[in-house]
């Protein structure tokens, strides 16, 4: 029995699918390196434009505090300098995590044709912010790479599934990638078959995702039959099938549950009748 919610198959929202890199995921990592960059300029665009111009000591006259999405504490300084006689102020575009006393000194690079256009530098972050742009273009850069190589590498897979060799194997291991939160991001299987020449060769899967990964934790007990399509020019030029991973029912998530409450309550259990070792009484 499968069910079905707005005519989609429950299991199909299971299923375990290559780990593709999607306009999606492009789209995102292009957005954020755009970001990355855009945000690094409002740091460095003061020093840029900057060169070149005079130096006075300031005075810090304010200091506005905010506190960014993690709670930290940031600051935002306006410093008061004078040219000729003349007093003017001047406020960072930015907040950052150095702390200022009103009445420090700040030293403030102004415009000599414009006394009032000052800016205060890059204290305390040196050239370190020049870093970021390059982080930025970076992911970009990776960004464009990853999905070119995604999209050979499904035209490799529609080729191999059209004109390959295909022969037929088991399931007979699964690895799991964890990420920083320690959880699963990934997965590959193992597929063990015998090739065209009689020997038995172990195919390595594309990473793949999707809770139909679960379905197979008791591959070792319920073979799991996986199609290999090989490249007859190249051997090692493989595609193992994952359309081929069954979908997981709602009744084998039940078992997988049932399974693991029942792991639990058997643990609970021996806990509780351990027996404390006596005492002797005197």
């Amino acid at each position: 029995m499968v069910f079905n919610f707005n005519n989609t198959s429950i299991g199909t929202i299971f299923k375990a699918r290559r780990s593709g890199f999607g306009v999606g995921t492009l789209a995102f990592m292009l957005l954020f390196g755009v970001i990355f960059i855009g945000v690094s300029f409002v740091f460095i665009r003061d020093d840029l434009r900057s060169l070149g111009w005079m130096a006075v000591e300031g005075t810090v006259a304010e200091v506005a505090q905010s506190t960014d999405s993690e709670g930290d504490t940031m600051y935002r300084p306006t410093i008061s300098y004078s040219v000729d006689g003349q007093t003017y102020s001047v406020t960072t575009d930015y907040s950052s995590s150095q702390s200022y006393d009103v009445g420090s000194r700040q030293t403030i690079h102004y415009n000599p044709e414009t006394p009032s256009d000052g800016v205060l530098r890059t204290n305390g972050i040196g050239y370190f912010i020049y870093l970021f742009p390059i982080v930025g273009f970076s992911v970009i850069i990776g960004a464009i790479i990853g999905f070119i190589r995604d999209r050979r590498r499904t035209g490799q897979i529609n080729q191999l599934k059209r004109s390959g060799t295909k022969i037929q194997g088991v399931i007979t291991d699964v690895q799991s990638t964890s990420g920083s939160n320690g959880r699963s991001n990934s997965s590959q299987i193992t597929v063990s078959a015998t090739d065209g020449s009689g020997r038995v060769r172990h195919f390595v899967s594309d990473s793949m995702s999707g809770l139909g990964i679960v379905g197979l934790a008791d591959y070792q007990t319920k073979p799991v039959a996986i199609d290999v399509y090989l490249d007859p020019t190249n051997p090692e030029a493989y595609y193992v099938d994952l359309d081929d991973i069954p979908e997981i029912s709602p009744e084998r998530i039940t078992d997988l549950l049932q399974m693991a409450t029942n792991d639990s309550r058997s643990e609970h259990e021996s806990k509780n009748n351990v027996t404390p070792n006596s005492g002797s009484t005197l």
